[in-house]
């Protein structure tokens, strides 16, 4: 996909579908059906509010993007890397975007007005305002 700088600099995009939403408990069924072996934990953290409804129209608008994977074809494709040795550690942070953000974001100095804001979002807000020289 190609698209300006000046349509997605500094933005956000949820890529997917609006048709793929679905609860984090049957996503892991799926993964289930396709990985037997895995092993499913529900981990209760009664202050996290997140939730998974995740909502696509920006992309749609702004960049016509349409999906045409799903989450089936998604866990087939990472089930084959790592059974072939393309991903190697899953646990390495630079496949969890927050962990990368956060780690990122120590890098640039602390701005007051993004503190409980979400990684991607602190990151975005702290690299704008350095780049701006706020």
């Amino acid at each position: 996909m190609k698209a300006r700088a000046s349509t997605v600099a500094y933005q956000v995009f949820n890529v997917g579908s609006d048709h793929l939403n679905c609860r984090l408990g049957d996503l892991a069924l799926l993964v289930k059906k396709h990985v037997p072996d895995v092993e499913i934990a529900h981990v209760d953290k009664p202050n996290d509010h997140r939730n998974c409804r995740v909502n696509f129209h920006k992309i749609r608008t702004q960049l016509d993007f349409t999906c045409i994977r799903d989450f089936e074809y998604g866990i087939q494709e990472v089930k084959r890397a790592v059974e072939t040795g393309v991903l190697q550690d899953y646990r390495d942070v630079k496949h969890y975007n927050d962990r990368t953000l956060e780690r990122l974001s120590s890098t640039v100095p602390a701005q007051p007005e993004v503190q409980g804001l979400g990684a991607s979002e602190r990151f975005l807000r702290k690299t704008a305002s350095v780049a701006s020289g706020a």
